[in-house]
């Protein structure tokens, strides 16, 4: 007899995984090879496409949950969801035999990737090294597990997966055999990728909160590695900025933001809107008014935090 979660892998006809992630692109690769008819979607948190998404019979989500405003929705659709993300899981809890939660604290390294390869991949395929270890790296390197002796090979895997164009890497069947000249390419990007890292930390902005707790605003969502190059002593959290507009939307900004303290960054985010892990999240505002500098915004937006007059 077929178990609940054996009959929904039966009938996957969408991937939803997370956008501009490299896990979200990881756990799109693991799970395109398993359903290689299935179409393939990446949607952020907090958008217009997220809170309008049409549930629909055949959906798997990976690194992504659906909007926490109509999960009952797409549990009622039959919808799979795999997530590690810190502030969805009550969501992914919804699903039952078909949510797949990993806890930050209690698997650190665990990202969308693993959970895609030790939930999805191994229900229909025997273990395979290659995979396995590519999962493993993209949840290094998401959950920053930078005391891991794979850090490294991790670094490079995520530049690799963020250079080549995504459709490039999904329609290649042989991807898993080619992945050791990608990983090459990926070398010469990184390289390249701390160049960009060194400007980008020259050109911080630095404020602080009512209670003296400082963060550094830079124009980039490649927070991470400028996190780390920004000295600890002058940033508890680092916001990154950029700007995305939809059709018929006013403009939005984009944050994305990374803890170098125990500032938890999930709540802040999660205030707007977003979330994510304790230490990484991300959320989007409106831009309003539309001549407002973005440096300007980012601060009001801490301190309404701050004040407890966030739109929780």
């Amino acid at each position: 007899m077929k178990t609940k979660l054996v009959e929904a892998l039966d009938k996957v006809e969408t991937i939803i995984c997370h956008a501009n992630c490299a896990d979200g692109i990881a756990s799109a690769i693991i799970l395109h090879q398993v359903f290689p008819n299935a179409a393939v979607k990446f949607i952020q948190y907090s958008t217009k496409e997220h809170q309008e998404l049409e549930a629909t019979p055949g959906m798997i989500f990976c690194d992504f949950s659906p909007h926490r405003e109509r999960v009952d929705e797409f549990v009622k659709a039959g919808a799979i969801v795999l997530d590690h993300h810190r502030t969805q899981k009550e969501v992914v809890e919804k699903f039952g035999e078909l949510g797949f939660y990993a806890d930050e604290w209690d698997e650190p390294g665990v990202s969308g990737a693993v959970l895609a390869y030790r939930h999805i991949w191994s229900k229909r395929y025997i273990h395979a090294h290659v995979i396995g270890r590519f999962a493993e790296l993209a949840g290094v390197r998401d959950t920053w597990q930078k005391q891991s002796s794979l850090w490294d090979e991790a670094q490079v895997q995520s530049a690799m997966l963020t250079f080549f164009p995504v459709e490039d890497l999904l329609e290649d069947k042989q991807f898993f055999a080619t992945l050791e000249k990608r990983m090459k390419v990926g070398e010469v990007v990184l390289a390249k990728k701390k160049e960009t890292t060194e400007r980008v930390t020259r050109d911080a902005y630095f404020a602080s909160t009512k209670e003296g707790i400082t963060y550094a605003i830079v124009p980039t969502l490649e927070t991470s590695d400028v996190a780390e190059a920004i000295d600890s002593s002058r940033a508890d959290f680092l916001i990154g900025f950029a700007y995305r507009t939809e059709l018929g939307t006013a403009p939005k900004l984009i944050l994305s933001m990374r803890s170098r303290s125990n500032y938890d960054v999930s709540k802040l985010c999660q205030a707007y809107g977003g979330g994510g892990h304790t230490k990484a999240a991300g959320c989007s505002v409106t831009v309003v008014p539309y001549d407002l500098h973005p440096y300007g915004q980012i601060q009001k937006l801490v301190q309404s935090y701050e004040d407890g007059e966030a739109p929780f």
